[in-house]
């Protein structure tokens, strides 16, 4: 018997989860969880095989829940489902340690072997997703520009309208790194305009949306 926690904020996908694994033999759902803190509260008195889990859930998203997860509880296994399928993202996650991921138009049967997959030990990526990764090392491979994990973390805080002295208290760091990071960024893009330093941060996949 595969016992399984699920994790998503959309409720008609949530009882969609619910309704496959529930009928089928050798699953029991132990419980449903809307956003990251539901989850963690749900894995003080459960015990689950696999998680299946969304990325942008509320309160807290997928990849801090999958990173507290993996030091709290690392005999979990975790299964990421969702509508992102950037690399980044991706990469990031498989960093962290996410046993598995498949995008949200998946169909039942990878859903099921997904699951079964992971449950035994054995990663499972669904084949857009592997995609994704070969194109990434591609890419690498290529001598093609990288970012670094802050970089990512102050290209975000830009999309997201922060000014350098409220990136500074989000992340725990001097405006003048904030800014010697916006810089760099900025040398990296070929620009000195914020917008088209968000739309190249879109175009080469390194801000989620």
């Amino acid at each position: 018997m595969i016992r399984v926690l699920l994790a998503d904020d959309h409720k008609m996908f949530l009882e969609g989860l619910y309704s496959i694994l529930s009928h089928e033999e050798g699953f029991k759902i132990l419980g449903q969880a809307s956003d990251g803190v539901e989850l963690m509260e749900l894995l003080k008195t459960n015990q689950p095989d696999v998680i299946v889990l969304d990325i942008n859930m509320p309160n807290m998203d997928g990849i801090e829940s999958a990173s507290k997860i993996v030091e709290e509880y690392p005999e979990v296994k975790i299964l990421i489902v969702s509508m992102f399928k950037k690399s980044m993202i991706i990469e990031k996650l498989m960093k962290i340690g996410v046993h598995g991921y498949i995008l949200k138009d998946a169909g039942k049967k990878e859903l099921l072997a997904a699951v079964r997959s992971v449950a035994m030990g054995t990663d499972y990526f669904g084949e857009e997703v592997k995609q994704k990764i070969v194109e990434k090392m591609q890419r690498k491979n290529n001598g093609e520009l990288e970012l670094t994990e802050r970089e990512i973390e102050i290209l975000e805080q830009i999309a997201k309208g922060f000014t350098t002295n409220q990136i500074s208290e989000n992340l725990f760091i001097s405006p003048h790194t904030v800014e010697t990071h916006r810089k760099n960024l900025m040398n990296k893009a070929h620009t000195n305009n914020v917008v088209q330093l968000i739309n190249w941060g879109r175009e080469n996949e390194w801000l989620r949306e």
